[in-house]
């Protein structure tokens, strides 16, 4: 129970897909008698040579829920893939990459009483987003870098709207004192 939605319930299914493209699925709903959302996700993952893992998923979200006295309403599509190398070289080096592109639409039933010129009740948009990073390892000593970029539309167009640059940089170093009885542990 919440205010808005009141009273609501749902429930989730997943199934497991032997040998196909996707290894599983994953339905989930849920409904009250002013709402409803649901979602629907395929995924998998492989081991190609020369990767430790290899991710993706497919989607759909569709959700209709009171706001106040109006409605907010959304539909999504969505898919993702990820993956991580083994380990590269004399360092142990690991690099991660991964994307995902979505696009739909967001609605509202705003009362036309109120609506200004900046107002839009109905919004298509897209988003595009990438990450590389790379993690090197040598005995105590640890460093990470990654970089990603997102990149967004609004309304039915090609055009981008926004774009998002974001740099992470990590270096990580563990001093463990010398053992002075043989068989102890730090």
């Amino acid at each position: 129970y919440n205010r808005t939605r009141q009273l609501f319930g749902g429930g989730q299914l997943t199934a497991r897909i032997p040998g196909g493209i996707f290894d599983s699925v994953r339905f989930a709903a849920s409904g009250s008698p002013s709402s409803n959302i649901e979602e629907l996700e395929l995924s998998g993952i492989r081991v190609p040579k020369g990767l430790n893992r290899f991710e993706y998923r497919f989607g759909y979200s569709h959700s209709d829920i009171p706001a106040g006295n109006n409605r907010l309403k959304e539909g999504k599509l969505q898919a993702q893939l990820f993956g991580a190398t083994k380990p590269l070289g004399a360092k142990s080096v690991v690099v991660r990459f991964g994307a995902s592109l979505e696009g739909g639409n967001q609605q509202t039933e705003s009362n036309p009483a109120l609506a200004s010129g900046d107002n839009i009740t109905s919004s298509g948009y897209g988003a595009l987003k990438a990450y590389i990073g790379a993690t090197a390892n040598a005995g105590n000593y640890s460093v990470a870098a990654s970089y990603a970029l997102q990149a967004g539309t609004l309304g039915a167009s090609t055009s981008v709207e926004f774009v998002k640059h974001v740099m992470d940089l990590n270096a990580t170093a563990q001093f463990l004192p010398k053992e002075t009885t043989p068989g102890n542990f730090h």
